[in-house]
């Protein structure tokens, strides 16, 4: 298939974000990720922030209005793009380089089967660190996200990982839920809590890099400010051609 029609600019983020990215890190506790429906209850309070913790762990938070989006087609997007790297890079075409998936699985006609239980391996740019992640992918139910699929609703939830550092880093919610006009994705990620795959020496890692001065190393305050752009770029450019995409492949499939 010919992606060309659907590879557009990449333009500034909504001036609410700008203004909250000047903000920079608020030092502040937060829900863990499972509880995330707390932070969903005081979403008006904690959108577009990143905080920072005492033990040094982070919450990114975004919001993203997504006039003419359904939560099916955020579902069919995030099972259809994870095997190749050009439709990953329709996402962000200035940050995403490369994807592949563990299992591909694009003849299921269930999106959430292609994505849900699976990982995908992506190479991408968070401000200006390149960054090689393992994003495995799990039920909204697993963290208490038990409504996730009512009332037009989804979830997006996975595991993050450094590929480099063979660890998982963190966790991203991505709550999608319909508006009159199309829908809202409520975005959280949390960065910090670090359990690295290591045989043998797992423990003694663990306990070294979940330490403060080690969080605060890896997890900077200026990749938490990144992230946030990114994440306001990469979900903001998504509303621009998802609707068109998800229409013509529709037509194309039947």
């Amino acid at each position: 298939m010919i992606l060309d029609k659907y590879k557009l600019p990449l333009k500034p983020v909504p001036e609410v974000v700008e203004l909250a990215l000047s903000h920079g890190v608020q030092q502040s506790e937060f829900p863990k990720v499972t509880s995330a429906n707390e932070i969903l209850d005081n979403w008006e309070e904690l959108k577009n922030k990143a905080f920072r913790s005492k033990s040094g762990k982070v919450l990114v938070t975004c919001e993203t209005l997504m006039p003419e989006v359904s939560a099916d087609m955020i579902d069919w997007w995030f099972g259809w793009h994870l095997p190749y790297s050009e439709r990953y890079q329709l996402w962000h075409p200035n940050a995403h380089q490369k994807a592949k998936v563990k299992d591909n699985r694009s003849k299921l006609t269930n999106s959430r089967a292609q994505y849900i239980g699976n990982t995908s391996f992506v190479n991408e740019y968070i401000g200006k660190s390149l960054h090689r992640l393992a994003i495995s992918f799990f039920e909204p139910q697993r963290i208490g996200l038990v409504d996730a699929y009512s009332h037009g609703s989804t979830a997006i939830c996975g595991v993050t990982a450094n590929r480099l550092l063979n660890t998982d880093a963190g966790y991203l919610v991505h709550y999608i839920h319909p508006t009159d006009d199309g829908c809202i994705m409520r975005s959280m990620f949390w960065l910090g809590e670090f359990k690295p795959r290591m045989p043998l020496v797992s423990n003694l890692v663990s306990r070294i890099s979940n330490t403060l001065f080690f969080r605060k190393k890896i997890v900077s305050d200026q990749m938490a400010v990144d992230l946030l752009r990114h994440c306001s770029e990469e979900m903001n450019h998504l509303v621009k051609f998802l609707p068109t995409l998800y229409r013509d492949m529709q037509k194309e499939h039947g």
